[in-house]
């Protein structure tokens, strides 16, 4: 629920001028828990065009919150902000088209979606490139391609992005084999996942005092991300 209201809040900042001060009530509305309220506020945005209100609904039908879940209408809801290049909708409606669940399956369209996404700088679009390349299932699997897109979302601290990248170095997939690398994106990411800490840790194990020394300096200082050049 927490990850779903910081969800919500953050894409106030990209709402349009027109309704700002209504949009704001649905947002004041949802962080005191009256979804009903919230609900009637944007349903009337959303169907006046308002990406954000309508990526609201799409993620609160999503969930069940304020309402009977219903994915139908959630996906609904996403396509059309989808459609109207609002980042966050583009990457939750391509990976319906990917799953094909309440919605036909398209990976042509999906990737078209989530690519468009990446390529503006949406970092959650970009870890999920990073995925499509690394799972090799949508796309021919291409490390290289899935560093790329890993690192753009790192390096705007995407967390699991970062994790991702650690794993990366660590093992050599699309990337020479890094252990300081490997250990600078594990730390990047320990606060927040435990996974990325236990991975940190049992990296060095395979690591020398001097490159232990190495990473902790890049974790303690500017940083510095590594070229894949």
């Amino acid at each position: 629920m927490k990850r779903l209201v910081l969800a919500l809040v953050a894409v106030l900042f990209v709402s349009p001028a027109a309704h700002a001060e209504t949009y704001a009530e649905g947002m004041a509305a949802f962080s005191q828990r009256q979804y009903q309220a919230a609900i009637m506020i944007w349903t009337p945005l959303a169907e006046g065009g308002h990406v954000s209100a309508m990526f609201n609904l799409g993620r609160m039908y999503d969930h069940g919150i304020g309402v009977v879940e219903d994915n139908v209408v959630a996906v609904a809801w996403y396509q059309q902000a989808a459609e109207r290049n609002f980042a966050p909708a583009m990457v939750h409606y391509g990976l319906a088209l990917i799953e094909g669940v309440h919605v036909e399956e398209n990976w042509t369209l999906a990737v078209a979606c989530i690519q468009r996404a990446a390529e503006g700088g949406d970092p959650d679009a970009q870890f999920e490139m990073g995925k499509i390349y690394r799972d090799g299932v949508v796309l021919a699997r291409d490390y290289v391609e899935s560093v790329r897109w890993y690192r753009a979302a790192a390096e705007q601290g995407h967390t699991r992005a970062q994790y991702r990248m650690g794993f990366m170095y660590g093992s050599g997939y699309g990337v020479p084999q890094d252990f300081v690398q490997a250990y600078y994106f594990y730390g990047l990411a320990a606060e927040r996942m435990t996974i990325s800490a236990s991975a940190q840790l049992q990296l060095t194990e395979y690591m020398s005092i001097d490159e232990i020394s190495t990473a902790e300096a890049l974790l303690n200082g500017t940083p510095n991300f590594a070229s894949n050049e």
